[in-house]
């Protein structure tokens, strides 16, 4: 079966010429001019890699993809963002929004060609993603926390009766810690930055469901920092740990109640220098229709998820 990719971008002539190029090389060529169309071909289709402009007339193309990241349907399908906005602060802002890849418009087809066929591989060895695994959160590499990131939401669909609500949930807050280590606006330069965060998690299967056992999995994470900062202020909060305010320290704590409240998730007891959170997932929990659609679709069922 030949390669889909889905190609949402306003610009005709760039349309055009990137589809011309794709359809040389042997790939399924879909497009779309905005960015609502594209939603409802990445809904139907289902494509193997998406290249998303970011700058669209009816609605940006982070919206886009997050809102491609926030449905089972559509989750793993890797985004590749196609843009004329190349500074350190969109390469952020495009990996925070969920992309895998940022390519510089005017684009170089090689590049364009490599990183679709290294987006698509991944997208098929999505279905073998183990229930463990671990990313690093960091500005210096936010396209590799990205696609640790999506590997982590790729593993929740696969191992668990996530909804889209709960999945909307934990993606959004992981990308905004990926936001909060950087600035978003080029000129800022006096916003404190988050520290290097590693995460380490490991999701419990639905089908680890027994009579003594009734929940229906979950997912733990352990969060470490290579330098001391935003886990120590926030267990010495939790302790009441008596300590100096900073505008660092407060900015950490405001970061990490966000997520807290975002990702629905819960802390537990953890050794010091290391935070440990778990949300749960009920058994059985139906899969709400999207957008239309009537069955309760698990994009792992597709069959293009398991092309050889």
């Amino acid at each position: 079966m030949a390669l889909q990719v889905l190609v949402i971008d306003d610009e005709r002539e760039v349309n055009e010429t990137l589809g011309q190029l794709l359809t040389m090389e042997g790939f399924d060529y879909h497009y779309a001019a905005t960015g609502e169309d594209g939603l409802k071909l990445a809904r139907n289709l289902h494509p193997d890699v998406i290249v998303l402009d970011a700058m669209m007339p009816d609605k940006t193309g982070f919206d886009v993809c997050r809102s491609l990241k926030s449905a089972r349907l559509t989750c793993g399908i890797p985004v590749l963002f196609f843009t004329c906005l190349c500074g350190a602060n969109h390469i952020l802002q495009c990996a925070a929004a969920g992309g895998q890849a940022h390519v510089a418009k005017p684009f170089d087809f090689d590049t364009v060609l490599n990183l679709i066929r290294e987006a698509d591989q991944w997208h098929r060895d999505a279905v073998k993603m183990p229930a463990t695994g671990g990313f690093r959160i960091a500005v210096e590499q936010a396209e590799e926390s990205s696609k640790g990131i999506n590997q982590m939401l790729c593993s929740l669909i696969a191992h668990t009766a996530i909804d889209d609500a709960a999945l909307a949930h934990i993606g959004e807050a992981f990308f905004h810690l990926l936001a909060a280590t950087g600035s978003m606006d080029s000129k800022d330069t006096t916003t404190p930055k988050l520290p290097l965060l590693d995460v380490q998690y490991t999701i419990e299967p639905a089908s680890s469901i027994t009579a003594a056992k009734p929940s229906g999995g979950g997912i733990w994470w352990t969060i470490t920092e290579p330098a001391p900062g935003m886990v120590h202020a926030v267990q010495n909060a939790e302790n009441k740990v008596e300590s100096t305010a900073s505008v660092h320290t407060s900015r950490w704590l405001n970061i990490w109640k966000d997520f807290v409240a975002s990702s629905g998730a819960t802390t537990e007891p953890h050794p010091s220098g290391i935070l440990r959170l778990v949300r749960r997932f009920q058994a059985g929990a139906m899969i709400p229709p999207t957008d239309g659609n009537v069955i309760p679709f698990n994009a792992f069922n597709n069959p293009k998820c398991h092309k050889t």
